[in-house]
């Protein structure tokens, strides 16, 4: 989801990817210590979105 430049909540990509919510928690913040996602707040919720001016994330380009 996040490759295709859609932004996605926890609570969806959980449901996409069948994991907990913890899970994908944790390994989201992981990914914006290492500069590959930003979170976007919209009102209550939060969304993760793949930072495309990551200068070392290979996946990107």
């Amino acid at each position: 989801m996040l490759l295709n430049n859609e932004e996605a909540s926890v609570s969806e990509l959980s449901h996409k990817l069948k994991l907990k919510q913890p899970t994908i928690t944790f390994h989201l913040k992981k990914m914006e210590k290492m500069g590959l996602i930003k979170k976007q707040r919209q009102g209550q919720n939060v969304f993760s979105v793949l930072n495309i001016h990551c200068s070392d994330c290979p996946l990107i380009k």
